[in-house]
């Protein structure tokens, strides 16, 4: 991701624009308890509905409910999103709930260089973090 000098890097930036995985992480960042707390307490169906698909531009539809879903699975495998568990009861029943992650996340599994940013992933941030290349 090449960015302006002193420009700071985040997600969405790494995210191809009017693809799928931009548009749920724009969609979850807009939601309160991430804002307030970085969790997630949503229904697929309820991040389906806030997802727009764009062809040239424009909005065409929705993504279906497994595309949200393994969207979510690759999140948490790269590392953008926290694992995530089912409610059984309470007000909550029924919903997805998971941390999203934010800048700090993208600050240690991304490396910049210059005005370069690159997403390094999880092994080598592991091995940087502890002094070793």
């Amino acid at each position: 991701m090449k960015l302006a000098h002193g420009e700071i890097c985040c997600w969405e930036r790494h995210l191809k624009w009017g693809s799928a995985p931009r548009s749920l992480w724009r969609q979850l960042n807009k939601l309160d308890s991430v804002q307030a707390h970085g969790l997630c307490y949503s229904a697929i169906k309820t991040l389906q509905a806030g997802s727009a698909k764009f062809e040239d531009g424009k909005k065409v539809g929705r993504y279906s409910y497994d595309t949200i879903q393994n969207l979510l699975l690759d999140f948490e495998r790269a590392g953008l999103a926290g694992p995530s568990f089912e409610e059984d009861e309470g007000p909550l029943a029924g919903l997805l709930v998971f941390q999203v992650h934010g800048q700090r996340m993208h600050d240690f599994l991304c490396e910049r260089d210059g005005n370069i940013c690159r997403y390094i992933g999880w092994s080598r941030a592991v091995r940087l973090a502890k002094g070793t290349p």
